[in-house]
């Protein structure tokens, strides 16, 4: 009959209204854990059928998660990931350092847009070669323009990963 706040003071933050939360605790070892939760009804909420709630320890998925974060913020290579038409749905924070200019700027965006006139007929092509094939892979270079408006040459990496469901896009690795 005790009510589950009560019980674990933690677990106040994940009885929301959502179905699946997530939270960051410190219990009484004093070590981070990262729990999510996944809460349902139990029978007709008008009968007061209570829930179940399930608590699922993510602190290694939470770390590993951290790890590739880091590795990617502090990285030389600018990583775009595009979709089959070239729109950007991920620019990694390098390119404020490659080419000065915030990453927010092209998420959304046609890729193919940023690039030199004179570049964008073949990239386009490149695009297009690396799209039909999962997997696939292709090297080529192209130019994009810095925040002082000189055009600079970067060498990219295009791999396919639309296929991916945690990536869902082509990953173009530049320097």
């Amino acid at each position: 009959g005790e009510s589950l706040t009560a019980l674990a003071p933690a677990a106040s933050a994940l009885v929301t209204d959502d179905a699946t939360a997530e939270t960051e605790f410190v219990p009484e070892t004093g070590s981070r854990r990262y729990v999510e939760a996944q809460r349902s009804p139990l029978g007709d909420r008008g009968e007061g059928g209570g829930q179940l709630l399930l608590l699922r320890d993510v602190t290694d998925r939470r770390g590993v998660e951290k790890r590739y974060q880091t590795l990617i913020e502090n990285a030389s290579d600018v990583v775009f990931v595009v979709d089959a038409d070239a729109t950007v749905s991920y620019v990694s924070p390098a390119i404020e350092h490659v080419l000065g200019v915030s990453a927010e700027t092209a998420v959304g965006e046609d890729a193919i847009e940023f690039v030199h006139p004179d570049d964008r007929t073949e990239l386009r092509a490149e695009l297009d070669v690396l799209t039909e094939e999962p997997g696939r892979t292709r090297r080529f270079e192209f130019r994009l323009q810095d925040a002082g408006g000189s055009w600079c040459t970067l060498e990219g990496i295009g791999r396919n990963l639309l296929d991916n469901r945690f990536v869902e896009g082509v990953v173009v690795n530049a320097r």
